[in-house]
């Protein structure tokens, strides 16, 4: 049934019910499974946060958005920008993954840009917390770090775990834990 389902190509261009814009060069769209799909140069846009990839599936019934291949979340309201290979998020909660070589680059107040590295990142936006997980590589300024775990939290804290070291010039510091309060971004 044509109306239940639906094929496009060649400069394609949606809005979504809840007012998301997307495009692509070819997109399917599944009305009885509320399900899109949107491949090439895939892009979808919401009122923060722009997702792109090499394809972007919308599953409302799961609640979730993902991105496959050459992946980039830019989150506009708190400076960020995510990059890996592929992602999930979920609307209704603001959860977000990258499970496959995530990086993120941040730039908060007037701070140096920090960027980070490891094998897996989540973000919560409800709990203003996120998460870097496996050979975690931190660097902001002269400061770098490594953990096996980084945890960011709202955006005055950074706690890094598993082995943790952070180099600032000559200086070095090592421990079980090591917390750091950031002050106006830095």
């Amino acid at each position: 049934d044509l109306r239940s389902a639906g094929w496009a190509y060649g400069n394609v261009r949606v809005r979504t019910a809840d007012g998301s814009l997307g495009s692509g060069q070819r997109g399917i769209y599944r009305r009885q499974e509320d399900w899109m799909a949107l491949m090439g140069d895939a892009r979808l846009i919401d009122s923060t946060i722009t997702l792109e990839g090499d394809s972007v599936v919308v599953d409302r019934r799961r609640d979730a958005v993902e991105a496959f291949g050459s992946v980039k979340v830019v989150d506009q309201e708190a400076q960020t920008v995510v990059t890996g290979e592929h992602g999930i998020l979920h609307q209704s909660t603001g959860y977000a993954v990258v499970d496959s070589v995530p990086e993120l680059s941040s730039r908060r107040q007037k701070g140096s840009t920090a960027t980070v590295r490891s094998r897996w990142m989540s973000f919560s936006r409800e709990e203003e917390r996120s998460r870097a997980v496996g050979d975690v590589l931190f660097r902001q300024g002269q400061t770098v770090a490594h953990a096996d775990t980084a945890d960011f939290v709202g955006e005055d804290l950074l706690i890094l775990r598993g082995s943790p070291q952070v180099e600032q010039g000559p200086q070095r510091m090592e421990g079980r834990e090591i917390r750091f309060h950031y002050v106006e971004g830095e």
